[in-house]
């Protein structure tokens, strides 16, 4: 379980970090934070409060998916020789 919980949370913060595939990782990590929050802090504390501050971010993250500077978006539309600018994601063109 030690071993889970900290895949879980290395791989989805690296994921987090990069923007790659970020919508999947933050709903893993929403699913991941529910149980944990409610098993290790008392209702009301300061930290049950900060996760669920974390696990609203986390499914904002999940339903947007990640930015234009993101390297999800990177690899989903790989920059050509026609122009910096318009083809590498900076444009929403």
């Amino acid at each position: 379980m030690l071993l889970a919980a900290l895949l879980i949370e290395l791989l989805g913060s690296l994921s987090l970090i990069l923007g790659l595939r970020a919508g999947i990782a933050a709903a893993i990590m929403f699913a991941y934070m529910i149980p944990v929050t409610f098993a290790f802090h008392t209702l009301m504390s300061t930290n049950f409060e900060k996760n669920l501050g974390i696990t609203g971010g986390l499914m904002m993250i999940a339903a947007y998916r990640s930015g234009i500077h993101s390297l999800s978006d990177r690899v989903q539309r790989p920059c050509s020789a026609g122009g910096f600018r318009r083809t590498c994601g900076f444009s929403r063109d």
